[in-house]
């Protein structure tokens, strides 16, 4: 195993990597470090005086994974959570079909691990590993595509077309028989291993045509790391909504000061010289609502809200009301989305990516106005997965990982120069001795006739783009032939 440290890593940003050296510019807006036994014992401390209905949460956990197919010991986890003494660490990501991008998994383990580390810190405790799944985003886009390589180690995209006419939480759309057709294409692309026919099986009894995107995701998250425990939550759940009614009720009632909060926050991160990672709006609500399946945004006008696409209007007073009879038409936005969820859980931790770890420089300074402790923000662990063939070509090359990280010419011309002296090289010396060398032949012609000189200079200007050309193109064949 190699460990390489994100500032060799390109296009992770300066905000993360100061959070990662706690840098104070940064850690200010943290109320909690990430790395020690007493960042962890100051949050444990402050959850525990927290009301978390734990009977609420464990009754509508066991429904829900039961239905999903979870593990004993997934279940086993669920009823721990009815203690006051246990706790969550929390992770989530949007429902990419066939779990999303790789580190969707990265992330669930990381929880796994963190749980462990806690465990050990606080044997009195108990630490619950728990995904969100995050339901209720409408990017059908983004959730309706992944990437495989091909047998050829070409990448491919395969996308589910039967797009939404309308901004539905993608957690609710029902798959068509098109995801079948999808998991045999993948299959095709990726050729057999001696993993591909239980893979197969796995895939196609999770993502079948009638399933929603929750339900499909939810089935292979359990099935691929049901022997880790992991609790898995969705949030679009009605039997959520209608346990978050006081939650809902301060989003509203205190919306102007979450404004007020989220604009001062902006303004201090800004003149720190860093870009905020949610650009925040004073009249945004931070809250959709639900109408006949769409999403739509609510945006405060002084004491009165108005809908997006739609000519309703509602008084403050008006959306309260709603919140007691029809919690389930609430739907938080990226800002309140992480304070509904630790409304309902007893998180002491959140693991999050760089982009989640920089906006939650933003959102802690909400958790006071709802009275919820602020997690720890731990950064997930990120992986690269070398084949044993790849690293012994890696190996035979002369190249390290991070080698890799270049753009591709100079990544290519670092393999090549460790193969030994290319084409370009040896055209790039010839050339320096033939310009040497001609210094002197022009120097002789020029004291035989004045005239000669300029003549010389741009003979030789003409052979030395000759031998450029002649370089490349060599160059090139030995690219081929390696």
């Amino acid at each position: 195993m190699q460990k390489i440290p994100f500032s060799q890593i390109p296009k992770i940003s300066q905000f993360f990597l100061d959070y990662l050296e706690e840098n104070p510019k940064v850690s200010k807006y943290y109320p909690n470090g990430f790395k020690t036994k007493e960042d962890f014992a100051k949050v444990i401390s402050s959850k525990a005086k927290e009301e978390i209905l734990r009977e609420e949460l464990v009754e509508g956990l066991l429904a829900e994974n039961n239905s999903l197919g979870a593990t004993k010991k997934t279940l086993a986890n669920i009823k721990l959570l009815g203690d006051e003494n246990t706790f969550a660490v929390v992770t989530g990501q949007q429902m990419g079909i066939f779990l999303g991008p790789l580190y969707t998994t990265y992330k669930a383990l990381t929880t796994v691990k963190l749980c462990e580390k806690l465990k050990s810190w606080f044997p009195d405790k108990n630490f619950v590993p728990v995904f969100w799944m995050e339901s209720e985003d409408h990017d059908f886009a983004e959730a309706a595509k992944n990437y495989f390589l091909t047998q050829q180690g070409q990448l491919f995209e395969t996308s589910y077309k039967n797009a939404p006419n309308k901004k539905i939480p993608v957690g609710s759309l029902e798959f068509s028989q098109e995801i079948s057709e999808i998991t045999d294409e993948i299959f095709t692309q990726t050729g057999s291993t001696e993993f591909s026919e239980e893979l197969k099986k796995v895939l196609s009894e999770s993502y079948t045509g009638g399933k929603t995107f929750a339900e499909a995701f939810g089935t292979l998250f359990h099935k691929l790391l049901g022997d880790f425990g992991v609790v898995t939550i969705n949030p679009h759940d009605t039997f959520w909504k209608k346990n978050s009614v006081a939650f809902f009720e301060t989003a509203i009632s205190k919306n102007e000061k979450i404004s007020q909060a989220l604009e001062k926050i902006k303004g201090e991160i800004e003149a720190e010289g860093f870009s905020p990672q949610i650009a925040t709006q004073p009249e945004n609500s931070n809250l959709f609502l639900l109408l006949e399946k769409e999403r739509h945004k609510l945006t405060r006008e002084g004491e009165n809200y108005s809908l997006s696409g739609r000519e309703e209007n509602f008084t403050k007073e008006e959306l309260l009301s709603l919140t007691d009879v029809t919690p389930n038409l609430f739907v938080t936005n990226v800002v309140l989305r992480p304070l509904y969820q630790d409304f309902l859980l007893p998180t002491v931790a959140y693991v999050g990516g760089p982009s989640e770890v920089a906006y939650f420089a933003q959102i802690l300074k909400l958790y006071p106005i709802f009275e919820i402790a602020e997690p720890v923000i731990f950064p997930r662990s990120s992986v690269i997965l070398l084949e044993k063939r790849i690293q012994r070509l890696l190996g035979k090359l002369g190249i390290e990982l991070k080698d890799s990280f270049q753009n591709e010419d100079e990544f290519v011309k670092a393999i090549l120069e460790n193969l030994g002296e290319t084409p370009e090289k040896m055209i790039s010396d010839f050339s320096e001795k033939i310009t040497a060398q001609f210094a002197e032949l022009k120097n002789k012609l020029s004291e035989i006739d004045p005239v000669l000189n300029d003549i010389s200079s741009k003979t030789l200007e003409k052979a030395l783009h000759q031998f450029n050309v002649l370089g490349q193109k060599a160059g090139n064949s030995y690219k081929r032939k390696n």
